[in-house]
């Protein structure tokens, strides 16, 4: 076994070392965040109010209008479908929540039977 065997290990055959070593080393980093501007927003949001669902064309549209690209409107539009579902879902159990909560409070006092006892007047002054 000379030097160079070692040198190989790890690598399929064919292979180079020193690419394999570039490769594990250059991991892709993750895009930016992009902020979108107030009006890209406002548009964006008047357009969901019309239609929840846009069409490969209207995406195409109205991101050249607005200056994204498609995919960033696509993107929006899933996660505002599932906001709307989601605070749908919150609001809906949200009631619930609160009458559980408050149920001893809501209901009417305990009642108790009490035994009474009732006077008769005849009218004769004698009861």
């Amino acid at each position: 076994m000379g030097p160079s065997a070692g040198m190989n290990m790890g690598t399929l055959p064919g292979m180079d070392a020193s690419k394999s070593m570039v490769t594990l080393h250059a991991a892709p980093r993750r895009k930016r965040r992009v902020l979108f501007s107030q009006a890209q927003v406002y548009e964006l949001e008047r357009r969901f109010k019309q239609q929840k669902y846009l069409s490969a064309p209207e995406r195409e549209h109205l991101a050249s209008m607005i200056h994204l690209t498609p995919t960033q409107v696509k993107i929006w539009f899933q996660n505002h479908r599932y906001k709307m579902k989601r605070q749908a879902k919150d609001k809906a159990s949200q009631p619930q929540q609160q009458d559980s909560g408050s149920l001893c409070a809501q209901q009417s006092p305990r009642r108790v039977a009490v035994p009474v006892l009732l006077l008769r007047c005849d009218g004769g002054g004698n009861p």
